[in-house]
């Protein structure tokens, strides 16, 4: 599965990490409109594609799954306005619990 991601706080690290140790799950990406957040610090460390443009990442046509960290309404509309069919999107709150099951 290929996975984008949208919100590069403290959480995405453990997704990131998590993600990077399973061979059936590729980051596409990571986007934040913050150059020195976290999760894009991390990622330019582990190779992966970093962005301030989430444009970028939904038009990517590799990405399955867009997993939208941030929480910001404004930003899940957009997600939703960009999304094509063949796409899905987990939700800050169900990736919330991902991070306590892990």
């Amino acid at each position: 599965m290929n996975i984008a991601i949208i919100g590069a706080g403290n959480a995405s690290l453990t997704l990131m990490d998590y993600f990077l140790s399973n061979a059936n799950i590729e980051i596409v990406g990571i986007c934040d409109i913050k150059k020195d957040a976290p999760g894009i610090k991390r990622a330019v460390e582990l190779g992966v594609a970093t962005t301030t443009e989430m444009q970028t990442l939904i038009g990517n046509p590799k990405t399955e799954l867009i997993i939208e960290l941030t929480g910001n309404r404004k930003v899940q509309q957009k997600i939703s306005e960009l999304l094509r069919g063949n796409q899905h999107v987990m939700g800050a709150e169900a990736a919330k619990l991902m991070l306590c099951m892990k």
